[in-house]
C-alpha cells in the first residue's frame, strides 16, 4: 500500500492540475482575506482576525473538487484501467488515491493557511496590539483546517469513484454539499450540526459548534471513510474502463 501511494503523491507532484488548483486556492483566500482587511475594512477584535484567518477553509472545497478531478481524469483518458492491470486489487488503488489526496489536501491548506497569515501580518503593521487571536485558538484553527481539507480531498475521490463522469461527480458534490445539505439543516438541527458542513465546522474549531473539535474531526473522517469505502466497492464491480 504504501508504494502505490508513493506513486500516487508522485503523480499529484508532476501533474500541471495539481498546481493549477494550488495557485486558484491561493488567489481564493487572498481575495477572501483582502475584501475584509483592505477593502471593507471590516476587522476590528481579534474574533475577526481569526475570522478572516479562516478563510484558508475554502480549500476543504477546492480539494473536494480537486478529488473528484483527480480519478475521473484518469477514468476518462483510460489511465485508470492501466493502473488496475498492474495492481488487480481495485480498492488498494482507490484507497492509495484517496491517502494521496488527503496528504495534498493538508499541504494545500497549509498553503492556504501562510498565505493568509502572510497578508494579516501586513495589516497589522500600525494597527493596534491585542489584535492577535490566542495561539492556541491558531493552533487549533490551522490544525483542524488541514484535517479537513485532507478528509474532503479523500472524500472527492471516493465520489469519483462512484460518479465516473467528471461533471456530475463535481454538480453532485457541490450541490449536496452548498444547496442539498443546507436546506435540509434548516429543517433539523442534527444535519445542521452532524452533517458534512456541521462536521467540518466543528473540526474547524468553530466557537459556535455543538460536537467539538475532536467530535467533528472522527465524524468527518467517518464519512470521507464510508464514502471511499463505497467508491473501492462501486469500483471493483465495474468495467476497467469506468
Amino acid at each position: 500500500m504504501s508504494t502505490l501511494v508513493a506513486a500516487e503523491l508522485l503523480k499529484l507532484r508532476t501533474i500541471r492540475t495539481s498546481w493549477g488548483f494550488l495557485l486558484a486556492l491561493i488567489g481564493l483566500v487572498v481575495l477572501f482575506v483582502a475584501i475584509p482587511l483592505f477593502a471593507v475594512r471590516s476587522v476590528e477584535r481579534a474574533q475577526d482576525v481569526r475570522d478572516v484567518l479562516a478563510s484558508a477553509g475554502v480549500s476543504v472545497l477546492v480539494m473536494l473538487v480537486f478529488g473528484v478531478v483527480g480519478i475521473t481524469t484518469e477514468t476518462r483518458h483510460g489511465t485508470l484501467a492501466a493502473t488496475f492491470l498492474a495492481t488487480p486489487t481495485r480498492w488498494r488503488v482507490i484507497v492509495a488515491k484517496a491517502l494521496a489526496h488527503a496528504v495534498a489536501g493538508a499541504a494545500f491548506a497549509l498553503v492556504a493557511l501562510l498565505a493568509a497569515a502572510v497578508m494579516v501580518a501586513i495589516w497589522l503593521v500600525g494597527e493596534p496590539s491585542g489584535l492577535l487571536p490566542d495561539a492556541g485558538d491558531l493552533a487549533r484553527l490551522a490544525l483542524g483546517t488541514m484535517a479537513a481539507a485532507a478528509l474532503f480531498g479523500a472524500l472527492g475521490v471516493g465520489v469519483g469513484a462512484i460518479i465516473t463522469g467528471q461533471a456530475a461527480a463535481i454538480t453532485a458534490a457541490l450541490v449536496g454539499l452548498l444547496v442539498v445539505e443546507p436546506l435540509l439543516a434548516t429543517a433539523s438541527e442534527g444535519v445542521a450540526d452532524y452533517g458534512l458542513n456541521g462536521s467540518e465546522s466543528a473540526l474547524a474549531s468553530e466557537p459556535s459548534a455543538a460536537i467539538g473539535q475532536v467530535g467533528g474531526g472522527l465524524l468527518l473522517l467517518l464519512y470521507a471513510a464510508s464514502v471511499v469505502a463505497i467508491g473501492a466497492a462501486v469500483m471493483t464491480r465495474r468495467d476497467a474502463g469506468g
